[in-house]
């Protein structure tokens, strides 16, 4: 099994897929306000940024993302 690579340009975090065939987008900024999202909902509760940020992106790796051509 490959361990993905991360490269970053802009504000988007490029993530190889587990089988290498299509790269996964996550846009910074979404990140962060799901993350953002996750913290209210736990009651603003101080120092766990990081767990948030990491389920953020786990949960936003994992939904079905539309990419258009541009």
């Amino acid at each position: 099994m490959r361990t993905p690579k991360k490269q970053r340009a802009d504000n988007v975090l490029t993530m190889s897929s587990r089988d290498g065939d299509v790269p996964a987008l996550l846009d910074q900024d979404e990140v962060s306000r799901r993350a953002f999202e996750l913290y209210c909902a736990r009651g603003c509760e101080a120092g766990h940024d990081l767990d948030d940020w990491l389920s953020a992106e786990r949960q936003l790796s994992a939904a079905p993302r539309v990419i258009t051509a541009t």
